[in-house]
């Protein structure tokens, strides 16, 4: 296990850990796609896809909801079942 360190907001030094996992091709595949549309690396589309849960997890508990709007923000589409 490789560990790096990288100095935050305010000196603090904060350690990544590597993590390594398995997952099926099409996953991969998804990942790769993605990672090639918005110009990322499987590791750092993982890591914003992880902070996107967590904001959704918080609101959630928030009592808020999740939704796509249109440029008039009227409500396209809710997103259940987080």
């Amino acid at each position: 296990m490789k560990n790096a360190t990288k100095a935050t907001a305010g000196g603090v030094v904060d350690r990544k850990v590597r993590v390594n996992f398995d997952v099926m091709p099409a996953l991969n595949q998804t990942l790769v796609r993605l990672g090639e549309r918005l110009g990322m690396t499987k590791s750092e589309l993982l890591r914003r896809a992880i902070d996107l849960m967590e904001f959704v997890v918080d609101e959630k508990e928030k009592g808020h909801q999740l939704a796509i709007t249109d440029k008039d923000q009227k409500v396209i589409t809710r997103i259940v079942g987080f």
